[in-house]
């Protein structure tokens, strides 16, 4: 190195001894009067320095380390956190939200968006794939795992990860006890007991029927559906119009039956019999006036599956009727 270099050398010298005195750190900031200094800086780690030049920086606290090496050493620390999380819990489905250790969480989910960018060297992918992470989560199994699995999966619960899921495990096991109860999954839209668990299921139907934005599939997934399944959980929603068409004939049927009634008492004639489709029972509500309680139907609507169901549905509940099935 020349004497002109050496002392353009010791200039920046000075000035970066000055700046560690003042801020306690030789990392100069890329901005304002020290862009040229930050500039300097970064080029004295692939410099070709003097012993005597590179104590001089040592002393000073000078950091030889590349912002790749930084970025290695974070990795491979995070890296051997990772580890020892699937040595302890035999995976490496870390949340997202992950108390114990919340920036291993940020790193393990920040990973998989990077493999989906592509942005992911080589030879990490090759470490992390050899603990067994999982880059995809919630995929879909192919169809010849799934002819095998279809038992296990009715009855194992799926791995959950996230608030969501917990709160959609929260409204299925209420959707449980409403079929243990009621022997159907069919929960009225308007569901006084509660609303929130009818509109929850309406969104399960909707999500079934609408398509992906990344292809054919549903937008429901694979194992909420199956749990869904398991229940005896009904997709189509057309045959509960179907029934609502035939709760409003039946009850027009049996006003004109009771109309015939009252003129035959009112003129002495005898009884006529009641249509075998339908069975009334007389009651009185809040101001004292007859109504009508309970429609038996003897035509079942049927679903795509040819399965036999009625459901209690929200337009027999405003004319104070209650649909059931027929004996």
């Amino acid at each position: 190195m020349g004497k002109g270099n050496s002392a353009i050398w010791s200039s920046n010298f000075e000035k970066l001894k000055r700046f560690s005195e003042l801020n306690g750190l030789c990392n100069v900031p890329f901005k304002g009067e020290y862009r040229m200094l930050a500039k300097w800086t970064t080029r004295q780690r692939k410099a070709h320095l003097s012993d005597e030049q590179r104590e001089r920086l040592d002393s000073i606290g000078y950091c030889w380390l590349t912002k790749q090496d930084k970025d290695d050493l974070a990795w491979n620390e995070l890296f051997q956190r990772l580890a020892l999380y699937a040595k302890v819990h035999g995976n490496c489905l870390v949340p997202q939200t992950y108390p114990s250790d919340p920036e291993l969480g940020t790193w393990v989910a920040n990973q998989r968006r990077l493999d989906k960018q592509k942005r992911v060297r080589e030879d990490r992918r090759l470490r992390l794939t050899a603990i067994g992470f999982q880059w995809v989560v919630h995929t879909i199994q192919p169809k010849q795992q799934q002819a095998t699995n279809s038992q296990s999966s009715k009855t194992q619960t799926p791995h959950f990860n996230s608030k969501y899921d917990t709160k959609w495990m929260t409204m299925f096991e209420k959707l449980k006890q409403y079929h243990k109860v009621n022997g159907d999954c069919l929960v009225p839209y308007n569901y006084p007991p509660d609303p929130s668990l009818a509109m929850w299921v309406s969104t399960q139907r909707r999500e079934y029927s609408q398509k992906s934005w990344y292809g054919t599939e549903r937008c429901i997934r694979q194992d909420r559906k199956e749990l869904l399944d398991s229940i005896g959980f009904c997709w189509d929603n057309r045959v509960l119009k179907d029934a609502t068409k035939v709760a409003a004939e039946t009850l027009l049927a049996l006003q004109q039956h009771q109309k015939q009634l009252v003129q035959q008492q009112s003129t002495g004639q005898d009884k006529m019999p009641a249509p075998n489709k339908v069975e009334n029972e007389d009651r009185r509500d809040d101001n004292g006036a007859k109504t009508l309680c309970t429609i038996k139907l003897s035509s079942i609507s049927k679903d795509r599956n040819n399965k036999r169901f009625v459901r209690p549905l929200p337009m027999a509940k405003k004319m104070k009727v209650k649909i059931i099935s027929s004996c």
